[in-house]
């Protein structure tokens, strides 16, 4: 059996505002296996980027908290109970980040080989001329044309593409273990954002890294990913293989997620949305937090919420609606794994 890389269990994040502290993710559990790409996926304000941002410790001090129960285990070690120097040693060697807007990331005031150089002095320990070998290698491996000129170029010189391949090529410097892509497609047009995820998925070959891809593309997760991991309101209400969850999805955010992708062979001519919005994290309500806008709720949904059940096939859902379906396992039990 593949041993998981990362396994988060419990995992609360909790932001401190003027107004009162607010609970961004609540309870959220999965894991990764060696060489295994899971998609994490919905809409904006779910908790998706916040997760990631937890994984990696890159929340601010002081403005928010993860609850102590919670663990964020990588390759059995807890990393958040690794100092500020341990965490660094990780960060960016053995997990990487790739973030949603390259041309925030990217320094503009420094070339694009003095960035790549800066990690590969930092974790690598490498000479100057290994440096300059070995900038030209990552960049000629995610598709880079003309590597030795563009290493002397500044980040705003560079297409929104080839920017996305720069944060790429730096995040896999290191050869991470894991590598955390969070919505690397979504400032590109539609064209480049189909080169970006082959490279990734060549890059899983060719690498083995595991990858956390975080999205709200549905046809993306579907394309790229082996498992998915369905939030809304700062939880995880459905999980599973990717194949099993568009065959037969069991929550009913999942069932209007599926319905919301256009599709040819269907005459439609309005696409199918799902009413209303995400609830605030500060006045979520008393039972399900999908209540409000799911077309299947009963009364006990508004009042009782959901616990976490596994199914037969081994997925996991938080949904009322197939209660009689699930295999009675507590919550406790199924922490960490999740279906996944």
């Amino acid at each position: 059996m593949t041993k998981p890389i990362l396994e988060v269990k419990d995992l609360y994040t909790i932001f401190h505002t003027p107004k009162g502290d607010v609970s961004a993710i609540e309870g959220v559990s999965f894991s990764i296996n060696e060489g295994e790409i899971l998609g994490v996926i919905g809409e904006s304000g779910s908790g998706k980027s916040v997760t990631s941002l937890s994984i990696m410790r890159l929340l601010k001090k002081g403005k928010t908290t993860i609850k102590p129960e919670s663990k964020i285990l990588f390759e059995g070690k807890d990393l958040l109970k690794l100092s500020d120097s341990e965490i660094r040693k990780i960060r960016g060697k053995e997990i990487s980040m790739i973030f949603q807007d390259p041309l925030t990331s990217l320094n503009p005031v420094y070339t694009i080989g003095k960035q790549i150089r800066e990690v590969l002095q930092l974790h690598r320990g490498l000479g100057p001329k290994e440096i300059d070998e070995e900038m030209i290698n990552i960049l000629k491996l995610v598709g880079i044309s003309s590597p030795e000129k563009r290493v002397n170029q500044y980040p705003h010189q560079l297409s929104g593409g080839m920017r996305q391949r720069v944060m790429i090529a730096m995040a896999l410097s290191c050869h991470p273990k894991l590598l955390i892509a969070d919505e690397p497609t979504t400032a590109l047009d539609v064209t480049i954002q189909a080169q970006i995820l082959e490279l990734i998925k060549e890059l899983r070959s060719k690498l083995n890294v595991s990858i956390l891809l975080i999205t709200h593309d549905m046809g993306v997760i579907a394309d790229m990913a082996d498992k998915v991991a369905v939030m809304y309101s700062g939880k995880i209400v459905e999980s599973g293989p990717v194949e099993e969850i568009f065959k037969d999805p069991k929550h009913p955010y999942t069932m209007g997620l599926l319905q919301s992708i256009p599709r040819l062979d269907l005459d439609e001519k309005r696409l199918n949305t799902i009413g209303g919005a995400i609830p605030n994290p500060k006045s979520r309500p008393l039972g399900c937090n999908f209540a409000p806008r799911c077309p299947h709720a009963m009364e006990k949904c508004k009042t009782v919420e959901p616990p976490l059940t596994t199914f037969a096939d081994g997925r996991s859902a938080s949904c009322w609606l197939h209660e009689s379906d699930s295999i009675n396992v507590s919550q406790n039990q199924t922490a960490g794994i999740g279906g996944i």
